[in-house]
C-alpha cells in the first residue's frame, strides 16, 4: 500500500495506483490522480450495476464518498479492466467540499478544513460500500 502523496499537477500525466486487492470477492483499486484520491470497484459480468452509468447510479442506495462518480469498462488512468471478462469498473473520487485538493495550498486548504485522506482511510470506506453492495437486495425488474 503506498500513501497519497497531494500535487498541484491539474492533470494526472501518470495517476498510481496506491492499492489493489479483493476483498468479499470484489477486486478494488485505489488511484492518486495527483490532486485527489479515487475509489474504485470491479463489479463482474451479472452484477446488477454492471453496464450502469453514473447517472443510473444515482438512485441506487449505496452509500460511498459522497456519490459515485465513475462507470465504466476502465480505470481513471485508461487501463481496461479484463475487457474480456466484460468487468465494469464503478467509483468516486475524494475531490469535493471538504477534501483537500493538491491544486489549492496548505493555507487555504487548512482554513477551508479540508481533509488529507490516507490510503487506509479510503480503503475501509471501499471496504463499506463493498459490504453494503453485499448487503443491498434489488428487485431486478427495475433495472430492465
Amino acid at each position: 500500500m503506498l500513501e497519497m502523496e497531494y500535487t498541484g499537477r491539474v492533470i494526472s500525466t501518470n495517476p498510481r495506483v496506491l492499492d489493489h486487492g479483493t476483498y468479499q470477492g470484489y477486486e478494488y483499486y485505489i488511484l492518486s490522480l495527483d490532486t485527489h484520491p479515487c475509489a474504485y470497484i470491479v463489479l463482474p459480468e451479472g452484477h446488477y450495476l454492471h453496464g450502469k452509468d453514473i447517472f443510473e447510479l444515482e438512485d441506487v442506495n449505496i452509500k460511498c464518498h459522497d456519490y459515485f462518480s465513475h462507470a465504466s469498462n476502465q480505470l481513471a488512468n485508461g487501463d481496461l479492466i479484463s475487457a474480456e471478462e466484460n468487468k465494469w469498473v464503478i467509483g468516486w473520487d475524494y475531490a469535493h467540499a471538504g477534501d483537500w485538493f493538491g491544486v489549492l495550498d496548505e493555507k487555504t486548504n487548512t482554513s477551508m478544513g479540508n481533509k488529507k485522506w490516507t490510503t487506509q482511510e479510503i480503503k475501509e470506506e471501499l471496504e463499506e460500500t463493498i459490504n453494503d453492495l453485499k448487503n443491498t437486495k434489488f428487485n431486478l425488474d427495475d433495472w430492465m
